[in-house]
């Protein structure tokens, strides 16, 4: 800090790497007090903001408003928001007297130009605030794998291409009311004439207003998006949820190689794991057995699932032990390695024996999938009235109550699957 009459001075030479992105080589601002407290404090705050605005300039994506975000923390400590020069121009003399003052005893002239209005606003359309995003949200994408990170992007993606496609790839600090309501006819038009559900369009809704906002809070827009995005959200049915199997259908059809003849075998393989565990399709292809996660030595065999560097889990109670019965002991003894092919892809292995179910006419009913098998898992064991949590362990489902103890043992998990247990059909 520097003392220039009565008043503390906030100077700071900007580092040289920087200093054609930064558009000068001194920062001065007044700190408008004579308390040497007060200038400190503020001071401070200046030197947080411009040494975090700084590492920014280098990275792609920050370069066009780095300069306006400068500026904002500049008028921060100055009690000042942002303003264009066409609303500076209709306040009262006195602000703008104000904002003249403190604008010439800032050495930076692209700085000066921002408080007086003669710097813009960066244009931040809807794609590029979609690019903005992804760096801003990085800690929602922490441990997860290449495939889960696409799947995670992907509705977020469709969402504002949804957007952008109603309205035009507008600046994000443009959006009316309007716009938004349009985007909800468009969906409105679509539900009726595709016969979709309210939640394809709801989720939409969700992922827009998210990207804005995050985008919004981190660039200090103060882009009304409560006003914009309220009272979207479109009723009515959600539509049927995925059916169960019947056990006779499993047992009889789905686990009758005689049946299913022309299956791939490892599809077949994998059928059977899935009905006796009762697991996530991504669950059973990301175990890695040379961590342990798959254990047919073991007294009571079993698969252990947890996180690993194939795949996040869905949930904390995710992780847990399943010992293995009847189908699932069959298909994991056939196939020690588990399914290593389809450890990133556990997609492409649900499309690939769905399109078989479907093209060899193979299924009850165009609500059952593959997913299926794990609604017939938690029928069969409320059909044994296995105590529910229990149920909950072997589902990885959240136990709705005080948690006491350390949960069911493995032989305990052992005696109920063996009552459910189905038997293979191989020749």
């Amino acid at each position: 800090m520097k003392k220039r009459g009565r008043k503390y001075h906030y100077v700071r030479r900007v580092p040289l790497d920087i200093q054609n992105e930064h558009g000068a080589k001194v920062v001065q601002v007044s700190l408008k007090t004579d308390s040497l407290d007060m200038a400190e404090q503020r001071a401070t705050l200046i030197n947080q903001h411009l040494q975090a605005y700084w590492s920014e300039l280098g990275k792609e994506g920050h370069k066009v408003d780095h300069v306006y975000q400068t500026a904002l923390m500049m008028n921060k400590v100055s009690k000042m928001k942002y303003q264009s020069a066409e609303e500076i121009a209709n306040q009262e003399l006195a602000e703008i007297l104000k904002r003249s003052s403190i604008a010439t005893e800032i050495a930076s002239t692209s700085l000066t130009d921002v408080l007086l209005g003669g710097s813009k606003k960066p244009e931040l359309t809807l794609s590029k605030t979609l690019v903005k995003y992804w760096s801003l949200s990085k800690d929602k994408t922490l441990g997860k794998s290449d495939n889960q990170v696409r799947k995670w992007k992907n509705p977020r993606i469709k969402a504002v291409k949804n957007f952008i496609s109603v309205i035009g790839d507008k600046s994000i600090d443009e959006l009316t009311r309007d716009d938004v309501l349009d985007f909800k006819d468009w969906w409105l038009e679509r539900l009726q004439a595709e016969g979709l559900k309210p939640a394809s369009a709801n989720k939409d809704f969700i992922h827009v207003r998210a990207v804005i906002q995050l985008v919004s809070d981190n660039l200090r827009l103060d882009i009304p998006i409560q006003k914009l995005f309220e009272r979207l959200t479109i009723q009515g049915s959600f539509g049927s949820t995925r059916r169960s199997f019947e056990p006779d259908f499993v047992q009889g059809t789905l686990l009758n190689k005689e049946k299913l003849k022309d299956i791939n075998p490892l599809h077949w393989l994998f059928i059977c794991a899935m009905a006796d565990t009762g697991a996530r399709i991504s669950e059973l292809t990301g175990l890695d057995a040379n961590a342990g996660e798959i254990s047919l030595d073991s007294v009571i065999p079993y698969i252990k699932i947890q996180p690993n560097d194939i795949r996040k889990l869905k949930t904390p109670q995710s992780e847990r032990i399943i010992p293995l019965v009847g189908s699932s002991l069959f298909a994991f003894k056939q196939l020690p390695k588990g399914f290593p092919e389809y450890a990133t892809r556990p997609d492409h292995l649900s499309n690939e024996i769905g399109k078989w179910f479907r093209e060899n006419k193979v299924l009850p009913s165009p609500e059952h999938t593959l997913y299926s098998l794990r609604h017939c898992f938690q029928d069969r064991l409320t059909a044994i009235e296995a105590p529910d949590k229990i149920q909950a362990e072997l589902m990885g489902h959240k136990f709705y109550r005080p948690k006491y103890g350390s949960g069911s043992t493995l032989e305990q998990r052992h005696k109920w699957l063996s009552k459910i247990a189905f038997q293979v059909q191989a020749d």
